[in-house]
């Protein structure tokens, strides 16, 4: 069972996946789905549409919605059977309308049908991110200049759609902004003080420093 359900999302070397996967590690009552990571389990799982995804992640292209949204909420039913009640945070979806609405509109036998929602808006400037995806180490193949220009493109294709959509229906959002660098340790302590507003972090987590 969850009881609400936190999106976090942002470009591609926004940092958005090393902190979800910090909060992952401090917070208890939460569970992390990072979308990328259940996308390429289903390539390798043999999911219907392994060679699409295969496919569209090797050449830097948005894997396909309906794809998205299936892998996502089998993932989703398959977490949550028989567990405790627990926030979900949602890491790299919605990257279309499209996926959004489908969140926003799920049944209860998906999983997050008539939760609250809220959403973690990652503004990262470009020089950033694009710093970040070149110095990421053993991923030479997928980090090439050429892919990591591809990703950012279809990133931006539906970036400020997402945005305006998820602050106009949200129950709450908040923006981590990024226009000079800063440390992990900073932003996660910003998506904290978030999870607080929220109303949806009651205990303090243990802060360490990296």
């Amino acid at each position: 069972m969850i009881n609400s359900v936190v999106q976090i999302v942002g470009a591609p070397g926004s940092g958005k996946d090393t902190i979800c996967k910090r909060l992952r590690g401090l917070v208890p009552d939460f569970d992390l789905l990072i979308m990328s990571e259940e996308l390429m389990a289903a390539a390798r799982g043999g999911h219907e549409w392994a060679d699409t995804i295969r496919y569209n992640m090797e050449n830097s292209l948005l894997v396909p919605d309906n794809v998205v949204n299936d892998v996502m909420f089998k993932a989703i039913r398959a977490r949550r059977s028989g567990k405790d009640p627990v926030n979900l945070v949602l890491n790299g979806v919605p990257r279309s309308r499209l996926q959004a609405l489908e969140v926003f509109n799920a049944t209860p036998g998906k999983g997050v049908g008539g939760k609250p929602l809220f959403s973690i808006i990652f503004e990262t400037h470009p020089d950033i991110c694009i710093d970040r995806l070149k110095n990421r180490p053993g991923r030479p193949d997928s980090d090439t200049p050429e892919k990591i220009a591809k990703r950012l493109v279809a990133h931006n294709k539906h970036w400020r759609d997402i945005t305006a959509y998820l602050i106009a229906w949200n129950k709450g959002h908040f923006v981590i902004n990024e226009q000079a660098p800063r440390s992990v340790d900073d932003k996660l302590e910003e998506v904290v003080q978030a999870l607080r507003n929220f109303g949806i972090l009651v205990s303090d987590p243990v802060m360490e420093t990296t």
